[in-house]
């Protein structure tokens, strides 16, 4: 009889515990997309090394200290030791989110992605770009820095 009892609580306890999981995962938002906002090429320069990343959230909302970061794989795409090129703090209540970054003025090269990440909860998406029979793949970029004018 103790058996028994004992084993209906451990069984209705297990259930609670997991029904509670799956309840709190069902409730978290995540990073929907990241576009780019330019196509294929992107050229740093002196005078010029201003580009943008449209960054798209799936509500619910992140948490209040969630922190977006903005990284550059290396020259081969590998993200083992990323560059961020930004972190945005102050955007969690929003579904759209433009970022403006800038390139390091070494980078250049065929192969790099950038991607996008979330703190809280933590998530992450490669970013792309829109253009043609390319649409909505996940593409590499090439960066190429032109000579100073």
């Amino acid at each position: 009889m103790k058996v028994t009892r004992f084993l209906a609580c451990t069984i209705v306890a297990f259930l609670l515990y997991f029904s509670n999981v799956q309840l709190y995962a069902q409730t978290q938002g995540e990073l929907k997309q990241a576009k780019l906002g330019f196509a294929v090429y992107a050229c740093p320069k002196s005078d010029f090394n201003s580009f943008r990343v449209n960054v798209s959230w799936k509500p619910p909302f992140p948490n209040a200290d969630n922190k977006y970061y903005v990284e550059l794989s290396d020259a081969d795409g590998n993200f083992d030791n990323p560059t961020t090129l930004s972190t945005i703090t102050d955007k969690n209540n929003r579904s759209e989110i433009p970022v403006i970054f800038q390139f390091p003025s070494t980078t250049q090269g065929k192969k790099y992605k950038i991607r996008v990440r979330s703190t809280s909860p933590s998530n992450e998406v490669i970013a792309f770009w829109e253009a043609g029979s390319n649409r909505g793949k996940r593409l590499k970029f090439i960066i190429r820095t032109l000579p100073l004018r």
